[in-house]
């Protein structure tokens, strides 16, 4: 799922049915549900009529706690079985668009404070610490490799 920046969609105030509804689908796509933002129902059951099981669910509750900054528990995922259940969920948040905004930027600043890493130079320290070379590790793998019948030629 694209997660962006909804903010600019939004004007001042109460989040809306529908762009809680487009947050909705957007994580239905995320978990492979196909189905068009005209059809999203009250009525509909995730379960029953979308084919969804527990996994794609959570994954689904997952999208929507990053873009609306709450938490869901798994309690409170096991009551959800409809569409008008998430969406009654979310509005008993009372969230306002200047909350999101809040929030998204609060992260921001704390992401940009997190030090940056390069993988690299973290897998040849953790090398290093053990006495183990990309060399002697390049070694290891081959003689592996020469015992596993996948990666023989025919």
């Amino acid at each position: 799922m694209k997660i962006q920046s909804y903010l600019t969609f939004l004007q001042e105030g109460k989040i809306s049915d529908s762009y809680i509804r487009n947050v909705i689908h957007e994580a239905l796509q995320f978990v492979d549900v196909e189905i068009k933002k005209n059809d999203l129902k009250d009525n509909l059951h995730l379960y029953k009529d979308l084919g969804m099981d527990h996994l794609d669910v959570v994954e689904m509750m997952i999208q929507i706690e990053t873009i609306f900054w709450i938490e869901i528990t798994d309690r409170e995922i096991k009551r959800m079985k409809t569409i008008g259940d998430i969406v009654r969920f979310i509005k008993s948040h009372n969230l306002t668009t200047e909350d999101l905004a809040k929030k998204e930027k609060g992260y921001k600043e704390y992401e940009r404070s997190q030090p940056q890493f390069d993988m690299g130079e973290v897998v040849d320290s953790l090398l290093n610490k053990r006495g183990i070379t990309k060399n002697s590790l390049f070694k290891l793998f081959q003689k592996k490799k020469k015992g596993l019948k996948i990666f023989r030629r025919k």
